[in-house]
């Protein structure tokens, strides 16, 4: 269940990566509000990862950067898995 969330979670981040890259949504509030929409509707699997937009030196570029925090590996590795004793 959590691989399908953190997919769906990165396919929309790259949805938005893309219109932002494009050009479509030049607005930094617009950008930062529909970062925090994606985030609390997998609020889930977010909290591992880092979403961070990126304005150029010249102000010309806007992209957005996903990167994956390590405790993701260890909550995947953790879960699901649980030692009975009787």
């Amino acid at each position: 269940m959590k691989i399908f969330q953190t997919n769906q979670f990165k396919k929309e981040i790259k949805k938005l990566a893309t219109s932002v890259a494009k050009g479509s949504i030049k607005q930094v509030d617009k950008i930062h509000e529909k970062i925090g929409r994606i985030r609390n509707k997998h609020s889930r699997v977010s909290r591992f990862y880092e979403v961070d937009l990126v304005i150029s030196e010249e102000g010309s570029g806007q992209k957005i950067r996903l990167s994956q925090k390590e405790s993701f590996e260890t909550h995947l590795n953790q879960t699901g898995r649980y030692i009975l004793r009787s």
